[in-house]
């Protein structure tokens, strides 16, 4: 994204790509942001025809959990699926989009976190991780010290996908400042 995008365009082209990995269909996006179904519709093909790769990774993910092929991430984790139904065919459908991309992403967060907390024993030994979930790192540090170590966790989890996946796709953290005060 470049900085000619508004935040609610972003929403917008989250909702598209999210949804599209989710089977989510034209008619339900144009509902949700009030533009025509056409409108939708030709959005979702330019998105598939922009990106072929990822519309055949959708496909073929879709079509695995049936064939009782595991779904494997770049860290070797996988993710079976039992006995399919007419009730759970679509949550399955969704996870086997779904499990390698999340699953990767928490692989690479619990990674930074682990390269983060080593940095912290070094410059912050008083700064502790609170908890990692998914795609957040959560710290509580000091107010003087936080914009200095919110920029190296910032770094930290942009390096690490590059040790993995080279430099070929930008990683970007998006920082989040919380103040809480207490008396």
């Amino acid at each position: 994204f470049g900085p000619n995008f508004t935040k609610e365009q972003r929403v917008q082209v989250k909702a598209f790509v999210f949804g599209a990995a989710y089977g989510r269909g034209a008619a339900s996006v144009a509902a949700d942001f009030k533009i025509p179904v056409y409108e939708a519709e030709l959005i979702h093909k330019q998105l598939f025809a922009n990106m072929p790769e990822a519309s055949k990774f959708i496909a073929n993910a879709r079509t695995s959990c049936y064939l009782g092929q595991p779904v494997p991430t770049v860290f070797g984790r996988y993710r079976r699926f039992g006995l399919i139904t007419n009730k759970n065919k679509n949550s399955c459908e969704n996870e086997s989009v779904n499990f390698p991309i999340q699953s990767t992403a928490s692989d690479l967060t619990l990674r930074s976190g682990i390269k983060f907390q080593l940095w912290l024993d070094e410059f912050y030994p008083d700064v502790k991780i609170v908890n990692i979930v998914h795609d957040d790192i959560l710290f509580e540090c000091d107010l003087k010290d936080a914009e200095v170590i919110a920029r190296k966790l910032i770094e930290i989890m942009g390096e690490v996908p590059k040790e993995f996946f080279g430099d070929t796709i930008p990683w970007e953290a998006d920082p989040e400042l919380c103040i809480a005060g207490w008396g």
